[in-house]
């Protein structure tokens, strides 16, 4: 048996839905507009930390200005007791 793993995302239909062209997701998350069109088209695969960026950049209380940076902050924390959980240096401050 030559099986084979494809890994598809949602990221295209997620932002469509929430009315985010890629360059405002792009800036949201601190990425190139070319990087979202990589992922949405299935060119790049994001890291995990891109990808649970990604995810925070969607939910719905980040679109919010005076939100975005308190948002920021709660998740770098929440990713900080991640890594530590699993022995890893806490390197994310989005402060």
């Amino acid at each position: 048996m030559d099986e084979q793993l494809v890994l598809k995302n949602r990221l295209k239909v997620a932002r469509a839905e929430r009315g985010l062209s890629q360059g405002d997701l792009a800036k949201l998350v601190g990425v190139s507009r070319q990087t979202i069109s990589s992922i949405e088209t299935g060119q790049f695969n994001p890291t995990a930390k891109l990808a649970l960026v990604l995810c925070m950049g969607m939910m719905p209380s980040a679109f919010a200005a005076q939100q975005v940076s308190h948002a920021r902050v709660a998740f770098a924390e929440h990713i900080n007791i991640f890594l530590a959980h699993y022995s890893l240096p806490p390197v994310i401050n989005f402060g």
